[in-house]
């Protein structure tokens, strides 16, 4: 602990600087290599708590956004572009663009979604049903609406389980300098 604590008060300087220059440096490569930025948001998604979570957001935010572009009368792959551009994970982004290509090969939608595997089931499910119904938009609707509460729950789920994780870290650190002190 006093040995930590002499390398803080004598480097902290060149910690702090060097933390500041990493994130600038990161980010920066990230704003200029278009590949990291993919592998990154491909990574954010394969997180295994907030992953899941994030992973469904966007699920939500994409399906209602291309329900709300559909009903509105907007051409199904330009409403595919538009909504790819909204959902913020260049992965994602990707995926939408490769159905929006499928789609102009000449495959349904739901077709066009199943083939690309970022897409689970229950959207290609529902795109089907909403294509042989005739309400898409609705279909795409009850799908954002399914998210949107999943992810509620899911953030409710985490932040349980935070409270004993965080709980557990403090009392190992609050030990680590008891002992330190006793020893």
């Amino acid at each position: 602990l006093i040995a930590c604590s002499g390398f803080v008060r004598g480097y902290g300087w060149l910690l702090a600087l060097a933390l500041v220059a990493g994130t600038l440096a990161f980010r920066h490569a990230l704003a200029t290599r278009p590949s990291l930025r993919h592998d990154v948001d491909a990574l954010k998604l394969r997180l295994p708590l907030l992953g899941e979570v994030r992973r469904k957001l966007i699920l939500a935010r994409f399906t209602g956004l291309f329900a709300l572009m559909y009903r509105s009368g907007i051409p199904i792959v330009e409403a595919l572009q538009v909504a790819g551009e909204a959902v913020g994970n260049l992965a994602v982004q990707q995926g939408i663009a490769q159905a929006a290509g499928n789609i102009e090969r000449g495959l349904s939608l739901s077709d066009a979604f199943r083939d690309v595997a970022m897409f689970p089931a229950l959207v290609t499910r529902m795109l089907r049903v909403g294509e042989s119904t005739g309400a898409l938009d609705d279909a795409l609707m009850n799908v954002s609406y399914f998210y949107n509460r999943d992810v509620k729950e899911s953030v409710e789920k985490v932040q349980q389980l935070i409270e004993p994780m965080l709980t557990v870290v403090l009392g190992c650190l609050l030990g680590w300098i008891m002992l330190s002190v006793l020893g």
